[in-house]
């Protein structure tokens, strides 16, 4: 189902498919939807001999013409590759903008940017790029990109190759000079929306109204470094949607979107999962690990949590995380209570899935079409994971990870989609009947079978 409050698909045409190309058997059609530019539907310098600046006759050619050829256009039966990456967090769980590069085939230059003055015609930098997924059964429209295009590259083998990033690309661009950014008190919810109006940003903003009271500051940096400083001060994320929304989440991220439908269960060696991957990585790594937190505030004031030395896990060795500026939380008791929220999200090791590949067109698991047309960052998944412990006992992962982005490659003939995940947020343990050392008929009465 489309998710709640999704940005209303925007009204395209697709393009008729040959019959036999193999993406008219796909039970989701992807429509690749470009923005023209409007052009001037006649100009005074019109190449046609027959057409002239002061013809007398009323052909109506005339020199105000309207302009025309505005709107969307779906290029599906001219794409040769697609390539939606989501980039991954930083350790601080700063998100970099989502890019579509999407190459076309373009023999007829039909899509050739430019004239033979060299201005642009129908296409153009900062116009829209939206990529969706459409259910042949339903005509359900899912979204998978939205962004603006940044580049439109001509290549020698006559293709064109069209670059576009997500909302936080335009909140990247410095506003020159230094200014402050809203009011004292504020929420970060009421921050980012300051922050997005100073910028002129027209798309839609989804937020959580946060944890902690800002500070103000005068600085010189772009809105997104701000609105990076805000997530930071509150312990929340900060990201593009895949429908073109920008959406702040609060502590409670962890806990997954409230606007999931599924909750999808994938396994690399279980084959009763919904979902089989592929080409999965498994890591126990320290990134994003922390044994000790330290933050500052504008106003001076010190929040620590830090684990006891000796730690397990860690030994003598100690893992400090800390913010580049100082935050923007106004109390001492915001501050401690941020500390304690890292310490507690960032101070205990576990195992990741780090990142996982979907065939989507497995004909051997339909779910995976779905999993990969409706899942969105944020999104809770269930991981499960057949495995013998150090102990030589078999026993079974079932653990829960946030999405942390998902792209797609996508061709003609094609559908790989890629998932990278955070580490595990919760866990269901499972002992198996006569599979561990709580058997069935264990003579120990201290190993007694119960859940």
């Amino acid at each position: 189902m489309t998710r709640t409050g999704d940005v209303a698909p925007p009204t395209v045409t697709p393009h008729p498919l040959d019959p036999g190309a193999p993406i008219a058997g796909w039970p989701y059609r992807p429509l690749l939807a470009l923005e023209y530019l409007p052009q001037a539907a006649y100009t005074w310098d019109d190449t046609d001999p027959d057409l002239v600046w002061d013809q007398a006759e009323s052909l109506g050619y005339v020199w105000d013409a309207p302009f025309i050829g505005s709107g969307f256009t779906d290029v599906v039966c001219d794409f040769m590759a697609l390539d939606i990456d989501p980039g991954e967090p930083d350790d601080l769980y700063l998100f970099p903008a989502c890019s579509a590069t999407l190459t076309l085939d373009n023999p007829d230059g039909r899509y050739t940017p430019w004239s033979a003055d060299g201005r642009l015609t129908y296409w153009a930098p900062g116009r829209r790029m939206h990529v969706l997924a459409k259910h042949i059964a339903t005509g359900e429209l899912l979204w998978l990109f939205s962004g603006r295009v940044a580049s439109w590259t001509t290549n020698p083998d006559d293709t064109v190759t069209v670059i576009a990033y997500d909302g936080l690309s335009w909140l990247a661009q410095s506003l020159g000079g230094t200014w402050t950014d809203g009011t004292a008190g504020q929420s970060p919810q009421a921050r980012i929306t300051a922050n997005l109006a100073a910028a002129g940003y027209p798309d839609p903003l989804v937020a959580d109204l946060g944890d902690v009271t800002l500070d103000t500051v005068a600085t010189d940096t772009s809105p997104l470094e701000r609105i990076e400083r805000v997530a930071l001060s509150d312990g929340g994320l900060f990201y593009g949607d895949n429908d073109g929304s920008l959406d702040y989440r609060n502590r409670l991220w962890r806990a997954g979107r409230s606007d999931q439908p599924t909750l999808w269960a994938v396994s690399d060696n279980r084959c009763t999962a919904q979902v089989i991957v592929w080409n999965p990585t498994m890591a126990t790594d320290d990134e994003r690990l922390a044994t000790d937190v330290r933050l500052t505030n504008l106003g001076g004031l010190t929040a620590t949590a830090a684990l006891p030395a000796g730690t397990v896990w860690a030994g003598d060795a100690r893992y400090r995380l800390s913010h580049p500026d100082p935050d923007l939380w106004q109390t001492q008791p915001q501050g401690d209570t941020l500390a304690t929220y890292l310490l507690t999200q960032q101070g205990t090791p576990s195992m990741a899935l780090d990142e996982f590949d979907v065939y989507v067109q497995d004909p051997g698991q339909p779910a995976a079409w779905d999993m990969a047309a409706r899942s969105r960052r944020g999104d809770r998944i269930q991981v499960l994971h057949d495995f013998t412990d150090s102990a030589g006992v078999p026993a079974t992962l079932d653990l829960r990870a946030i999405v942390l982005g998902i792209g797609h490659t996508i061709t003609p003939e094609s559908w790989v989609s890629h998932f990278r995940l955070s580490r595990t947020v919760d866990y269901v343990p499972l002992i198996m009947w006569d599979a561990s050392p709580y058997t069935w008929d264990d003579p120990n009465p201290a190993n007694v079978w119960r859940y």
